[in-house]
């Protein structure tokens, strides 16, 4: 992937769509070898180069793009640094993908698990996951996403003990 970025920057410069691209790949390579503060400096690389290279039409790209910095973030246990960017990142995405796409809710999971984590007060923590809750499961579905919707009443019940809403959906 270096020697990829490398030559992507020898033809286009520093910055484009397509090295915005490889440097995305570096920070996931660098995520699996554990090397996480690396990963994090190469999703925001990425991410700035897809803000200035992004065609209207596709502001999805960015929307996963602040989802993989978020998500860098969490894995740093930085919660409150990674809200911002899963918010963007849940409004692109349910955008482009609707608000139950497993992305959007993915995404808005992850936001209000940091929101709880890092101990915001965060007004719209409950209904957040009222609506990821909500959107989790329909008749037929598989395990997987059956588990996820086990993941988002866990959820929905922590919020509601932080916010003292004890109230039944």
């Amino acid at each position: 992937f270096r020697e990829a970025r490398e030559q992507w920057k020898a033809l286009e410069g520093e910055s484009s769509s397509n090295i915005a691209s490889v440097t995305n790949s570096l920070a996931r390579t660098a995520k699996l070898r554990g090397q996480n503060e690396k990963s994090l400096e190469l999703y925001l690389d990425a991410l700035e180069m897809v803000k200035k290279h992004g065609k209207a039409k596709e502001l999805y790209r960015i929307g996963l793009a602040h989802k993989n910095v978020g998500m860098a973030h969490r894995t740093l246990w930085q919660w409150v640094e990674s809200v911002p960017h899963l918010d963007e990142a849940m409004v692109l995405l349910s955008d482009r993908y609707g608000p139950v796409n497993s992305r959007t809710l993915g995404a808005q999971e992850s936001m209000v698990d940091s929101i709880l984590r890092g101990g915001m007060d965060e007004p719209r923590v409950v209904s957040l996951s009222q609506s990821a809750f909500a959107g989790r499961i329909k008749p037929g579905e598989s395990g997987y996403n059956y588990d996820r919707y086990v993941d988002s009443g866990v959820l929905l019940g922590d919020t509601r003990m932080v916010s003292g809403d004890t109230e039944e959906a």
